[in-house]
């Protein structure tokens, strides 16, 4: 039986030395899901924008300077995923295609159902049914320059198989989507990250533009599909304020689509006629210092056709404070969350490789209007501002601040689900190299 720790427990003081002296960078919690068979092997079908990685078949390390892509491409590739590392809930993994490798952090949900994953360049959230993983996720470039993250990136959808005998793609058709969507939107923003933003300086001039909480409704918002190849997408987003191209990847059941513009990525649902999902926006104007500072949380209802669908008459009140438990697995230290960060130990002493620990945490809804929210986050010394937006069935609340996101699902008093951090410190270079993923359960307090 592993030894329980907890770090960072609220309310309690502590000195730097003595959590320095009492915890290992390596030491974990007590929970014993299944252990997972160490080798996966599968197909990456990948839906991007540029080239992020070498990866990519058409990446410049492959084709040339002259002939790598720069638009729309689309590739499906065999690939393998292998468990480097398993403590508990707790892992580090490698993805492996016939051009690149990646070793990414992941950590198993509280039902042992889920692995949210976070590399450098890549965040996901996989299911594991028997002896199948299957889930979808976003990429953004990685070549150490953030225009370079803002305008490479790619959607995927990966499925894998025990064992290290390539396992085929899923035979199951997938039917072409309706042209035009048409629905309703509700966000929650933090300063104005997107034009789509009535408040956007592009919308009202840069003297009145709001810098904190706002929230907005709209009705109708549209999306019109460009182009479908077999589960490969882009499609056109057009809202009252302006228009943006997305890219899109279908699972291998067509129930799912993960979507992406660079600086917009979420995971929606598909059920016949009907799409809904929520998403996480950043700011969008070039520079990472408002990539940062800006964003948003969204969720979207749309239908087939030109009429939208009504907005839900009343939106359900969530309690005002919830208390739970935090398992994260991280590359680095992005923030003093982790115990192992420069301010908790030192900068000599900070972490820099492969980490694990877990923490207690208080969640405080300090403001709700309808479903828009602002909530605080709070784990020892450390606190974060997010704001939040329900899903209009409230069985979902999308979080985002400005260094983490995260999908809470809501079963009457109890919230779970999985989601990611990046480094804090305001630059670039600790957001890339700092990433830990996360899963959470937390309990209404009455």
């Amino acid at each position: 039986m592993k030894k329980v720790i907890i770090v960072l427990l609220l309310g309690i003081n502590f000195s730097h030395t003595a959590l320095a002296q009492s915890v290992h960078p390596t030491a974990v919690t007590t929970s014993d899901p299944v252990l997972l068979p160490k080798v996966w092997t599968g197909v990456a079908g990948d839906t991007s924008i540029g080239a992020i990685s070498r990866k990519n078949p058409l990446h410049y390390l492959h084709v040339g300077e002259t002939s790598q892509v720069k638009g729309w491409n689309k590739y499906d590739s065999p690939a393998t995923l292998t468990i480097l590392k398993q403590d508990g809930r707790h892992l580090e993994l490698q993805f492996k295609s016939p051009k690149y490798q990646i070793n990414e952090v992941g950590t198993l949900s509280v039902d042992g159902k889920q692995i949210q994953i976070t590399s450098k360049e890549a965040s996901g959230l996989f299911t594991i049914e028997g002896d199948k993983i299957a889930g979808c996720g976003y990429s953004q470039g990685t070549n150490g320059l953030f225009g370079h993250w803002l305008a490479s990136y790619s959607v995927w959808c990966d499925e894998y198989s025990v064992g290290t005998t390539p396992a085929p793609p899923s035979k199951q058709a997938i039917a072409a989507l309706p042209k035009v969507w048409t629905g309703i939107l509700s966000a929650t923003n933090f300063g104005s990250p997107t034009r789509h933003v009535p408040n956007h300086e592009a919308n009202m001039g840069k003297d009145k533009v709001v810098k904190g909480w706002t929230m907005h409704d709209e009705a109708p918002m549209t999306i019109t599909i460009l182009r479908q190849e077999g589960r490969h997408i882009e499609f056109l987003y057009k809202s009252a304020s302006a228009e943006t191209k997305f890219i899109g990847m279908l699972s291998a059941d067509g129930k799912q689509i993960q979507v992406s513009s660079g600086y917009s990525t979420g995971a929606w649902t598909i059920t016949g006629d009907k799409i809904s999902g929520c998403t996480v926006g950043r700011g969008m104007d070039g520079s990472f210092t408002d990539w940062f500072n800006n964003y948003q949380a969204y969720c979207v209802d749309l239908v087939a056709g030109t009429i939208p669908p009504a907005f839900p008459q009343q939106a359900v009140t969530i309690s005002k404070e919830w208390k739970g438990t935090f398992t994260l697995t991280a590359e680095g230290a992005p923030n003093i969350l982790n115990p192992w960060h420069r301010d908790n130990v030192g900068q000599e002493k900070e972490v820099k490789g492969w980490n694990a620990y877990e923490s207690v945490a208080v969640i405080t809804v300090q403001r709700q209007t309808g479903r828009h929210l602002e909530l605080l986050m709070q784990a020892g010394k450390f606190q974060n501002t997010f704001v939040g937006t329900l899903s209009s069935d409230g069985r979902q609340l999308q979080m985002v601040s400005n260094n983490a996101a995260y999908l809470l699902s809501i079963v009457g008093e109890k919230i779970s689900g999985c989601g990611i951090a990046r480094g804090i410190d305001k630059t670039f270079n600790h957001w890339l190299n700092n990433h830990v993923a996360f899963c959470y359960e937390f309990t209404a307090v009455k």
